[in-house]
């Protein structure tokens, strides 16, 4: 939560906050779960993540942007880019797409070509090949069946 304070705080340095709104924000996101207000996703234009190169796919509930792990337990989301090639993948639910050009961090399964960065999974890998290190949960299963 401390990123996402400091995101609020510098919006409101730059002027794209207010002092009321930065403060609304930083309410809504420390009370107590029960009370919570939903936060906006859209906060004057501005979207609450930095503009980094990652695809991101979003989930709405209404006008409030549904958080990755609610969007996979409650709406079993999965990512699937076809025969895409991706540079950085992150995702609560699965990954589906050709290669993955650095890093995928990933809740549940990962389905693709080749990886050429560091793997951190959840659930199974099914790929041909991984140039980085690999934290896997499940089991990882290269194009030759090769099982790990």
């Amino acid at each position: 939560m401390t990123e996402e304070i400091l995101y609020v705080l510098t919006q409101m340095k730059n002027g794209i906050l207010n002092e009321y709104e930065a403060a609304s924000i930083i309410e809504a996101m420390i009370s107590p779960e029960e009370g919570k207000k939903a936060l906006p996703a859209v906060i004057n234009g501005v979207l609450p993540w930095d503009d980094d190169g990652k695809i991101r796919i979003t989930v709405f509930n209404g006008h409030t942007l549904v958080d990755s792990q609610e969007a996979y337990e409650k709406y079993e989301m999965t990512v699937d880019l076809g025969n895409a090639d991706i540079e950085i993948a992150e995702c609560c639910g699965d990954i589906k797409c050709e290669d993955i050009g650095g890093n995928a961090v990933c809740g549940r399964d990962i389905i693709c070509e080749d990886v050429f960065g560091d793997v951190k999974c959840g659930g199974n890998i099914e790929c041909e090949s991984i140039i980085g290190d690999v934290t896997c949960g499940g089991d990882i299963v290269y194009g030759n069946g090769e099982e790990e």
